[in-house]
């Protein structure tokens, strides 16, 4: 099994109609933040992971924390991974492990190539766009997110030829989704969650 989830966060115009059906601790972590964008992903992340907890009869109580920040539900055969970009929020579930990245096509990755290209690489992708610059970012994105090992993992030392993950890749109007599994999977669909229905 492996489903994507995408809800696009611009339909919260004010935070404080979706801040009610947060736990209370949250709404006060949320509110300490700075960033109206970074208060709407936190806002979204969570709604959409509690609809999805529910959704896959997954206790509350068993969602861990792993030693490098990676969320996990302990002695479950279910796996997520979540992501955010502008106003878009994607979650994968699979039945094995996931890593998921979702980046809005960013034309300042050009600049930093040598931190996410390997060096034949930037030779292959010179002139490459941004979409496909931003493409490959995500991808490994994507497979150090699986990994569950955080950023000690350099992305310009994964070579996306030889990777042993199986990666897909989903144009979503400006933004490039990456999906990256241990087993191979078929091509996901999203499934598209409005985020009014999340605070029921």
């Amino acid at each position: 099994m492996l489903k994507l989830y995408l809800v696009q966060l611009d339909s919260i115009l004010h935070n404080q109609d979706y801040l009610h059906a947060l736990p209370y601790a949250t709404q006060l972590q949320i509110n300490n933040y700075k960033s109206e964008q970074a208060k709407k992903q936190k806002i979204g992340s969570v709604l959409l992971m509690n609809y999805l907890l529910n959704k896959y009869r997954v206790d509350v109580r068993l969602l861990k924390i792993s030693e490098y920040g990676k969320p996990y539900v302990s002695g479950n055969k279910i796996h997520f991974n979540i992501s955010h970009s502008g106003n878009y929020l994607i979650c994968g579930v699979s039945n094995y492990e996931i890593g998921v990245d979702i980046e809005c096509v960013n034309p300042r990755l050009k600049t930093i190539k040598s931190m996410f290209l390997s060096q034949s690489e930037q030779k292959t992708h010179l002139h490459s766009s941004d979409s496909k610059l931003t493409q490959i970012w995500a991808c490994k994105e994507a497979i150090v997110k699986m990994n569950g090992i955080g950023i000690t993992q350099r992305l310009n030392m994964i070579n996306l030829n030889k990777t042993r993950a199986c990666v897909h890749n989903i144009k979503y109007k400006n933004a490039m989704i990456a999906i990256a599994t241990k087993n191979k999977t078929p091509r996901p669909k999203i499934t598209k969650i409005a985020l009014i229905s999340l605070k029921d």
